[in-house]
């Protein structure tokens, strides 16, 4: 069963950001749904260096966070490297 988001009406991805929002659950940016915060980008730079941060869904491969790509012309910041994006 596939869930939308109240806020955006849009469904919710397994890889999306959600949060809990008067007992539904939301994404927690719904523009931008699947990307991080420069918060959050700090926090994994900080505290996660010593384990995987990410998996791409499309490959089922795991990255470490130096082994994410970036792409400033895009905006995205996290992407895999043998995809373009997870």
């Amino acid at each position: 069963m596939q869930v939308k988001c109240p806020k955006c009406s849009q469904y919710i991805a397994r890889s999306d950001i959600i949060d809990a929002f008067n007992g539904c659950i939301v994404h927690t940016d719904c523009r931008r749904p699947r990307r991080l915060t420069s918060d959050e980008r700090n926090l994994l730079a900080v505290y996660c260096w010593q384990h995987f941060v990410a998996q791409c869904l499309a490959c089922d491969r795991s990255f470490w966070l130096s082994e994410l790509a970036a792409d400033p012309l895009d905006g995205r910041t996290i992407m895999c490297p043998r995809r373009s994006e997870i």
